[in-house]
C-alpha cells in the first residue's frame, strides 16, 4: 500500500533504547524483589541461578518472539505470510519483524502483545507458581524484551480499532489513516 496519504506515527530506535532503560530497572527490579521476599533463603536461590543458560535461552527466545510476530503478522495481512519480513537494526542492536501491508489498529495491537504474553507474562507466572529462579529470570527478560511493542501499544492507545495502520519500514512505528 502507497504511505502518501497516510499520517506517520513513529519513534527512532535510539529514543525507544533510551525509552527503555526505566522499564528494565522497574520490570527486574519489581520482579527479583517479589520473588526474593517470597523465598526462605534468597542467597541460595540466587546460587541457583545459572546466568549462561539464561542468557542462551534468551537469545534464542529474541528469535521465537519475532516469529510469534510474524506469525500473528501473517494471519491478519490479506497477503498472508509473503508480506512478513525480518531483520536485524545492527545499530540499535534490536531485532524486527515487519509487514508491509494495512492491519486494522486492533490487529496490531495484538501482534504486538502476543510474544510478550507467550514468553513472558504466561512463563513468568509459571515460574513464580513453582518457584524457579532460572524460568522466573528468562521470563522477565522476555517481558523486558517486549518493551518496544508496550511502547507501541502506548502509540496506538489513541486509536479506534478499525483505523488502519502500516508498521513502519525503518523505524518503531507506523503510517495510519484515521
Amino acid at each position: 500500500m502507497n504511505t502518501e496519504n497516510m499520517k506517520e506515527k513513529s519513534l527512532s530506535f535510539d529514543k525507544v533504547n533510551l525509552l527503555s532503560i526505566p522499564f528494565v530497572i522497574l520490570t527486574m527490579s519489581l520482579v527479583f524483589s517479589l520473588y526474593l521476599l517470597n523465598v526462605e533463603s534468597p542467597k541460595e536461590e540466587i546460587q541457583k541461578l545459572n546466568p549462561f543458560l539464561a542468557i542462551i535461552i534468551y537469545i534464542i527466545l529474541i528469535v521465537f518472539h519475532e516469529l510469534i510476530h510474524g506469525f500473528f503478522f501473517g494471519i491478519y495481512a490479506k497477503g498472508g505470510f509473503k508480506t512478513v519480513r525480518f531483520g536485524v537494526n545492527w545499530k540499535a542492536m534490536i531485532p524486527y519483524c515487519s509487514c508491509n501491508e494495512v492491519l486494522k489498529a486492533q490487529q496490531y495491537r495484538i501482534v504486538a502483545l502476543m510474544p510478550t504474553v507467550f514468553l513472558g507474562f504466561i512463563p513468568l507466572i509459571v515460574g513464580f507458581i513453582i518457584g524457579e529462579i532460572n524460568t522466573i529470570t528468562i521470563s522477565a527478560l522476555m517481558v523486558v524484551g517486549g518493551g518496544g511493542d508496550f511502547l507501541m501499544l502506548w502509540m496506538l492507545r489513541k486509536f479506534k480499532k478499525d483505523t488502519m495502520v502500516m508498521d513502519h519500514p525503518s523505524k518503531m512505528g507506523f503510517f495510519y489513516n484515521e
